[in-house]
């Protein structure tokens, strides 16, 4: 179609006006109006339609293409002729269109895809070619039907704004009354014309791990215009896992959109262990082993803590680059993710999901530092963080984790308070917050009754008075215990850990006294000599004391002290990560290797 649509349809009513006595040029502007007013074009009511072009990339092309368009639409050529002769005599006598006319028009209009149309054309013409630019189409259709093309969007073309002034709206069980702003300069609605229907999802939700059975959220929402906000009303929690709702409100175009997420906090009253939930914490308490027995093997010899091995493990205790290449690096990597991933399919449900997925983030941050941080279960790569922004995830996540588990000191939750809290001090001790780090471990400490054994094999066996979370070795291939030490728990936190790090926070922030005191009660239980120079006998205590136990390497690299103590570079207190992850979603190697 060409501009001849236009001087088409008003040329008989340019006839029809020219029989009278008003000037031609009068007559003339008169028909170009109300031809353009029966389109909802009345705001270009002044304009030549007869200069209007489609390669002229402004108001003609637009006001061309959507009203060609329109009205071409499921017509053959036949068809079409015989439909605009139709047209030509409806608008000759009174320069108007019925209203049945004018809707059906309308939504021939608002039903095309004009992203596709807009494509169209440029491919065409540049076949020939000419570039052309086409205006955004939206600005010449009446999405609502009140008359008048594109007031929808504020006239402002190009500059469609539309967004709520949080994205998250948190609602505590009890529910209530809550509105939130609506930031926009244009017309919006909870649906636009053409919007497909969403599926409804079942009220029981089904993943690989479990089944459990989710509370619809019971709110009602309206749109307050005036006011530019969504109001809602919200009931009170039907349960303890009440699913999350998103309210999203469209442009009249469908182009421009705004999402609100709505969370509730759920009863506790109406808890529920659903089905499948402990074989689900065992089968990640067992990847989260198998990553571990690897990790805390490669951790041991890379610290230089055992004597040199001539085997395979050699590589590591040398820091040799070869190590991007090994098997076993490549394996503790892969499993760790499997754990995660797992963990990740049961986030949203339990505290002990969230807290078995910190617990297998903190060695992966030690050893490889920029590392991916999936927050969701998903088969897409996530994005790296880089070791600060990690740590600092790892911290808010631990915080979180400890302010819903508390809600649950039961004997069954007990061991994960206390592995969330020592967790969390060493987190902090990492991210160099000392205050926050001292505070919290003077709590664990003073709250979970943990006490000293007589020796370390005694602190990681059964019956340990000390170990505040361990895997479980028993009867498993343990690589570990082949090489490093054969005691039944690989520690993921003891009160010997929590004792030296309160030391060196203490100190940290000033006060050597109290420092040197509670090393001193770790050095007098493991009959050691009394501890007068600090800084020395601290970090001889961490290496005698902990060494295998995922705690020397940390220590070392919050303290600046890798390079002295281990003869390596900086670029070397990271891991390489395994060769088949690096080119993953751009991911590159570790800087050195």
């Amino acid at each position: 179609m060409n501009v001849n649509v236009f001087t088409h349809l008003e040329t008989r009513r340019l006839l029809e006006l020219n029989g009278g006595e008003k000037r031609f040029k009068a007559v003339s502007q008169q028909a170009h109006g109300e031809v353009l007013k029966a389109f909802g074009l009345q705001r270009f009511e002044m304009d030549e339609v007869n200069t209007y072009s489609l390669t002229d990339g402004i108001k003609g092309a637009g006001s061309l293409l959507v009203v060609s368009a329109s009205l071409l639409k499921d017509k053959t050529e036949t068809r079409f002729a015989e439909y605009l002769e139709g047209l030509c005599e409806k608008l000759k006598e009174t320069g108007t269109l019925p209203d049945d006319t004018k809707e059906e028009i309308r939504k021939n209009a608002v039903s095309i895809d004009w992203t596709k149309v807009a494509e169209g054309l440029v491919a065409k013409y540049k076949e020939t070619g000419l570039e052309i630019t086409v205006p955004d189409l939206s600005y010449f259709i009446d999405w609502d039907g009140d008359g008048e093309a594109g007031n929808e969007f504020g006239g402002i073309v190009g500059d469609k704004k539309l967004k709520f002034k949080t994205d998250t709206l948190r609602v505590s069980q009890d529910g209530g009354e809550y509105a939130v702003d609506i930031l926009a300069n244009l017309s919006y609605d909870f649906t636009y014309p053409g919007m497909e229907e969403e599926v409804p999802k079942s009220g029981v939700e089904v993943d690989k791990l479990f089944q459990f059975k989710s509370e619809e959220m019971d709110y009602t929402v309206t749109l307050d215009k005036v006011q530019g906000q969504l109001k809602l009303t919200v009931q009170p929690a039907k349960g303890y896992w009440i699913r999350d709702e998103r309210i999203t409100l469209y442009s009249l175009d469908g182009e421009v959109s705004a999402t609100l997420l709505i969370t509730q906090d759920g009863d506790m009253n109406k808890f529920e262990v659903p089905e499948g939930v402990e074989e689900a914490v065992s089968g990640i308490l067992g990847s989260i082993r198998e990553a571990c027995d690897y990790m805390y093997t490669i951790e041991a010899y890379y610290t230089q803590c055992f004597p040199e091995p001539q085997n395979k493990w050699q590589k590591y205790y040398r820091h040799e680059k070869s190590v991007m290449a090994d098997i076993d690096l490549k394996r503790a990597w892969e499993v760790a993710y499997k754990a995660i991933a797992s963990a990740n399919n049961g986030y949203d449900i339990l505290e002990k999901f969230k807290l078995l997925r910190s617990i297998m983030y903190y060695p992966l941050i030690v050893l490889w530092g920029n590392i991916p941080y999936p927050e969701h279960f998903s088969t897409a790569a996530a994005p790296r963080l880089t070791e600060q922004k990690a740590y600092e995830k790892l911290a808010a996540d631990l915080e979180e984790i400890h302010r819903l588990i508390l809600d649950w000191r039961s004997a069954e939750y007990q061991d994960y308070i206390g592995i969330g809290e020592l967790m969390l001090g060493k987190v902090y001790m990492q991210l160099g917050r000392y205050n926050e780090a001292k505070r919290g471990l003077e709590i664990f400490l003073k709250n979970e009754g943990y006490a000293f054994n007589a020796s370390r094999k005694e602190a990681l066996n059964s019956g340990s008075k000390e170990l505040v979370f361990g895997l479980d070795l028993l009867d498993y291939p343990s690589v570990y215990t082949s090489e490093i030490a054969d005691h039944r728990y690989l520690p993921v936190g003891s009160y010997t850990e929590a004792l030296l790090l309160l030391a060196e926070c203490t100190n940290r922030i000033g006060d050597r006294a109290k420092a040197m005191d509670y090393l001193n009660q770790v050095r007098k239980n493991y009959r050691l000599s009394e501890a007068t120079d600090f800084d020395q006998q601290l970090k001889a205590t961490w290496k005698e004391l902990l060494k295998g136990e995922f705690a020397y390497f940390a220590f070392l690299k919050r303290n600046d002290l890798c390079e002295k103590e281990l003869g390596i570079e900086a670029w070397q207190k990271l891991l390489p990560f395994p060769e088949s992850e690096v080119g993953l979603g751009g991911a590159e190697q570790n800087p050195g290797y």
